[in-house]
């Protein structure tokens, strides 16, 4: 059985963008190493690395969520990209369009532990 891949996305020099991180440094001590890996992305190319992988999963902070929500692709909002600082993980979840990506999302703010938890 091939690894299930959680990609946790955010900049952990940024407050309201690095909780995922933060989240993920828990749960990789909770889950089994030998099913899950958790890898820390630091840059919305790097999702193109791990396109092929079938065991896909997403952590990532959102605007405007009070509580963890699983989310789908047409979940996903695209803003306006004027230059090549404006491609971000939506993005290239919809250019690549790939089914069976797990997007989990989570509040910008609230308590760790309980995060986690969810």
């Amino acid at each position: 059985m091939q690894k299930k891949i959680v990609l946790c996305l955010g900049n952990e020099f940024i407050e309201n963008d690095s909780l995922a991180k933060k989240v993920s440094e828990i749960l990789s001590n909770k889950f089994d190493k030998n099913k899950f890996e958790f890898v820390n992305i630091n840059d919305s190319f790097q999702l193109l690395d791990y396109v092929n992988n079938e065991e896909l999963i997403i952590l990532d902070v959102v605007l405007g969520l009070e509580n963890v929500k699983l989310l789908n692709l047409e979940d996903l909002k695209l803003d306006n990209i004027t230059s090549a600082h404006d491609f971000d993980a939506a993005f290239f979840l919809k250019l690549l369009n790939k089914k069976g990506i797990q997007i989990i999302g989570i509040p910008m703010y609230g308590n760790l532990e309980n995060i986690s938890e969810k």
